[in-house]
């Protein structure tokens, strides 16, 4: 038998035994097998969910010079002259970048269809990602944690988030196609010519997107070394083609833009390395390359400008930063040396690192950034390789807890990704932040001043403007700025010497000349005017506005040109054209959700039951023998009404994945088969809101006396998020302290990791966790509670994004499931089978209870009963002192009102309800004076609230101040230029001051409003009878 068997062996080694010829069909070696479909789908999941939050992003920073204002990212022009031409008016070459920006205006002016773009992208560069990773480490798992912690890592959001970014992720993209197409046909069998083909092709993609990508060509020679292990004359052979290309694009570079590198210095705000000397650029590179280290391994803090002097220049071997990273970066050298055999994927990984950032690190050559977190998108790769196949090796082959904690990193770096997302909603969102995280950045100060100097706030701008200048004394837009606030002011002759001095520091910007000129032609001092003008046609000679403020001084004086906008001194690569930002925020309502006439609590209340119905539906499909399709359908079913009930039932995803987990005990993958159509079934609701709302989360941040976890740092918030986290879980225990309202201070905001509130959260959850841990095989049940808490609580704790609210009672309903889960089991389990006397204390509990909830209901009874229980609750909210104070002056107990409105101010002394009323009690007392105080404290307060304005023009006009009444009146209709009541107000005013055509003319306004309500309809009638006399 043995025999028979190794003569069989044998013959079919040898071939079959016939005479004619055997075809032989070879096919190339495929990127992507059959086998690997789940793991390409987690990929595309994960390189695509944590990113939806982008799509509502607006344009913002540099969107302006590089996509919006750019004539070259245009549609219409001939498709020779992409390649030909500067990408920018300076000498960026980035025509690919630039054909895909015209296919998107093509397509849609919106930010949306250009946010879709680079989403999907970055989706195609995790799965190229995937495959080279797998060439290298020659191991699926391995390859597919590290592509899904490219897809997830925050790191990416400025490229991914940013429209303006998308020349990183092109390049990113086409660099690894490349390598992974050399690695296939490095290791294909047959068909190495078509993938060699394809990678070149790639490479010179990679170029025509950013110049950057031509760190590829040492990145095939580093992927060569490790795959074939050949002698050095067989890289160099491998290499050739890439450096032809390469030096074909240099050439092709060069005639577009007449210059191989930057064509000129970039300013020194931009990039101060590039005015320094060889080693002093080379220290300071040092030590920005040891911070993007630090921000691939812990990316907690990111920032969109870290300009000068944010990173301060290294002058001395002795900085501590440098010596600091020196030794960081050497130690790490000896350590992956000595590990060189061990853990060869390391060092590989070190290298790739290393020549992948050159070109963009200020080491070969100054560029126009002296750090930028979008330069790390295909350098991080490196950091991923190495975390996949280490983690990898640490989780074993056998699926279970290491593999759980792995799933953990990507959600905690997927939940941070969505986070950092939020920042690039618009530019004053943007620039707020900046500030906050770069605090040493001119520019971020800058840019923050134009942002809230647009939206009105003059002495935030003036602050931060004169911060850039602490900073940096002769930066221009800062310059420019003070000035066009010191004329917003009316401070004429400040303004004069801001813009004089923005042109002697800066003479090539030609807005300070126009402004200049305006303001000296407003003064009467047409000479100088004259002699500022043809200064700036100096520069450019044919500058229609310059032309015009010459032209001028013939006749009457033109009209000053509108200030509407504050400069913005927004981050720019060299040669990218000037602008202005938009406004600050919107002023559109607070998002209500999708079932907004629904009575408040009945949303949370639609959302759990659907929740828990879905939940059970599927835990019914897991168990049954037939049936399976139509649990699952039914479940399916009440997960989409769950969501359409309110947006929280979103964490029913993870709560599926959770269940699973528990009935089938199954690996990784299954319950991530389990879960997608679920996933599936929210991407569609998320788009589906997006489509009805215009945004994803809320519209705008909600108001900080409703949550002031949306206006603080994000260690504050996680901090705060974590002390409420256990007062929910006190009150689910001991269910005795209940109150409507705990807003502002009645939480107070976790400054201090010293805070006793933290120290003592902190040290129950961790001995709980231990405890669980400790119990898990005893008593399993207990941890998947836990776990039920945590992901029923997560998109409502302020923990993945701020809410509406810092905290609430309502949000517990979905989550109390998992107390009453683990209690249900303990205390059956002390019961035991037989009743008796534990039986009857398990009833005299679920009594109290029942007790407790009746006496609670009673409270809901009407507002007055509500507001006067929460505020003996809740002393510490301004809003439940507002609300108890409103109800109590309605029933005319003024005294106790203003008694409570002056409490809520005590606690928060911008809260505008409280301050408006303060100025109706005053108003009903006939304290007139104190009435029009508190309305104007009111408006200066909260500029976006039109009840002040209507409330203080009426009493203005009781007054006799008609024309003082007008002004408010007219501030308000700034804001919302056609309500109804302050244009009644401002005809009215009119047709005090005598007149009447121009009263008309607002009344008119005020009829031509086809929705206007009866009661405005009659007062509009009666002004009108009034105004036409007998």
């Amino acid at each position: 038998m043995a025999q028979s068997k190794a003569g069989r062996s044998v013959r079919e080694a040898n071939g079959p035994a016939r005479s004619e010829p055997v075809q032989v069909r070879v096919q190339p070696v495929p990127m992507f097998r059959r086998r690997d479909r789940w793991w390409l789908a987690a990929v595309v999941v994960a390189a695509v969910l944590p990113y939806l939050d982008s799509l509502q992003g607006a344009f913002v920073f540099d969107d302006f010079g590089l996509v919006t204002q750019n004539p070259y990212a245009a549609p219409g022009m001939p498709l020779l002259a992409w390649f030909t031409r500067p990408s920018t008016s300076g000498s960026l070459y980035r025509p690919l970048t630039m054909v895909s920006y015209g296919l998107n205006a093509l397509l849609s002016p919106n930010p949306l269809s250009y946010h879709l773009m680079n989403v999907a992208l970055h989706a195609l560069a995790a799965l190229a990602a995937f495959s080279l990773a797998r060439s290298l480490l020659r191991s699926t798992p391995a390859a597919g944690v590290a592509a899904l912690l490219f897809a997830v890592h925050p790191v990416h959001t400025e490229p991914v988030a940013n429209i303006a970014g998308r020349a990183e992720v092109l390049a990113g993209l086409f660099s690894l196609l490349a390598l992974a197409c050399f690695a296939r046909a490095t290791d294909a069998a047959a068909g190495k010519w078509l993938w060699s083909v394809a990678s070149l092709a790639a490479f010179a993609a990679g170029l025509l997107s950013k110049e950057s990508a031509f760190a590829t060509i040492a990145l095939v020679a580093l992927v060569s070394m490790w795959i074939e292990r050949a002698h050095l004359l067989t890289f160099v052979r491998r290499v050739l083609p890439y450096v032809a290309l390469g030096v074909a694009f240099v050439a092709l570079r060069w005639l577009a833009v007449g210059a191989v590198t930057l064509a000129e210095q970039p300013p020194f705000i931009d990039n101060p390395l590039a005015h320094v000397g060889l080693l002093a650029r080379l220290a300071t590179a040092l030590v920005v390359l040891g911070d993007y280290g630090s921000v691939l391994a812990v990316p907690l803090r990111l920032s969109a400008d870290d300009s000068f002097n944010q990173v301060p220049v290294v002058h001395s071997l002795a900085d501590p930063r440098l010596v600091g990273t020196t030794a960081v970066i050497l130690a790490l050298a000896l350590a992956l040396g000595a590990a060189r055999r061990r853990m060869p994927v390391l060092p590989f990984a070190a290298l790739f690192f290393v020549f992948a950032i050159a070109l963009t690190s200020n080491v070969c050559f100054p560029i126009g950034t002296i750090k930028a977190e979008r330069m790390l998108y295909l350098p991080s790769f490196s950091w991923c390789l190495a975390c996949g196949w280490l983690l990898r090796r640490w989780t074993g082959r056998v699926l279970g807890e290491r593999a759980l904690v792995v799933a953990l990193v990507l959600l905690g770096l997927a939940a941070r990704t969505w986070v950092r997302n939020a920042d690039w909603r618009d530019s004053y969102t943007l620039f707020t932040k900046t500030v906050a995280t770069s605090p040493g950045s001119a520019r971020a100060h800058a840019n923050v001043a134009a942002v809230h100097g647009a939206a009105g706030d003059l002495d935030f701008a003036s602050d931060h403007f004169r911060a850039a200048l602490e900073i940096y004394p002769e930066f221009g837009p800062a310059l420019v700025g003070l000035a066009q606030v010191s004329a917003l002011r009316g401070a004429r002759q400040d303004a004069i010497h801001w813009y004089s001095e923005a042109i002697r520091l800066d003479p090539a910007n030609l807005e300070p000349y126009v402004r200049l000129g305006e303001l000296l032609l407003q003064a009467g001092d047409a000479r100088r005017a004259e002699e500022v003008y043809h200064a700036g046609l100096a520069r450019l000679p044919n500058h229609p506005l310059l032309l015009l403020g010459v032209a001028s001084f013939t006749g009457p004086a033109r009209r000053p040109l509108p200030c509407e906008r504050l400069p913005c001194a927004r981050r720019s690569e060299p040669g990218s054209a000037a602008g202005h930002c938009p406004a600050g925020p919107g002023t559109s309502a607070r998002d209500p959700g999708p079932l907004t006439r629904l009575p408040a609590g009945r949303a949370l209340l639609l959302a759990g039951l659907f929740s828990l119905l879905a939940l059970a539906c599927f835990a019914r499909a897991t168990d049954a023998a037939a049936g399976k399709w139509l649990w699952s359908v039914a479940s399916l079913a009440a997960f989409a009404a769950g969501l359409l009930s309110k947006e929280s039932a979103f964490a029913t995803i993870a709560l599926v994945a959770l269940v699973s987990m528990w009935i089938e005990r199954a690996h990784l993958l299954t319950v991530v088969r389990r879960v997608l159509p679920y996933v599936a079934l929210g991407v569609a609701f998320v788009a589906l809101r997006w489509l009805a709302v215009g945004a994803i989360t809320l519209a705008e941040q909600p108001p900080f006396i409703d949550n002031p976890l949306a206006h603080v740092g994000l260690l504050a918030r996680l901090a705060t998020a974590l002390v409420v986290l256990g007062d929910y879980g006190s009150v689910l225990a001991v269910p005795l302290r209940l109150s409507a309202d705990d807003s502002f201070n009645q939480v107070p905001v976790v400054h201090s990791l010293a805070d006793p509130r933290l120290v003592g959260t902190t040290a129950v959850i961790l001995a709980l966790a231990l405890a669980l841990g400790a119990a898990r095989r005893r008593m399993p049940v207990l941890p998947f509670a836990a776990l039920f808490f945590v992901f029923a609580i997560a998109l409502t704790s302020n923990v993945c994004f701020p809410i509406g609210t810092i905290k609430a009672e309502r949000m517990l309903y979905l989550p109390s499931f998992s107390w009453c889960l683990a209690c249900g089991w303990l205390l059956r389990r002390w019961t035991g089978r037989v009743l008796g006397e534990r039986a009857l204390v398990v009833a005299l509990v679920l009594l109290g209870l029942a007790a407790r909830t009746w006496v609670r209901n009673a409270d809901w009874r009407d507002s007055y009963t509500l507001f006067t229980k929460t505020v003996a609750t809740s002393p510490g909210s301004a809003r439940a002192h507002a609300n108890v104070a409103a109800v109590h002056g309605a029933a005319g107990d003024l005294d106790f009102a203003s008694d409570h409105f002056r409490a809520a101010l005590e606690i928060y002394p911008e809260f505008g309800p409280a301050l408006v009323g303060l100025a109706q009690v005053s108003a009903l007392r006939g304290a007139r004076q104190d009435a029009i105080h508190w309305y104007s404290e009111a408006i200066r307060l909260d500029p976006a609230n039109l009840e002040p304005y209507v409330r203080l023009g009426e009493l203005l006009l009781q007054a006799g101040d008609a024309r003082r009444a007008e002004e408010v009146y007219q501030a308000g209709l700034t804001r919302v230029p056609n309500h109804p009541l302050l244009l009644l107000g401002v005809a009215s005013s009119l047709a005090l001051q005598g007149d009447r055509s121009r009263a008309n003319d607002f009344l008119a306004r005020v009829e031509a409003n086809p929705a206007l309500p009866p009661d405005i309809a009659r007062r509009a009638q009666v002004l009108r009878r009034e105004i036409q006399g007998p």
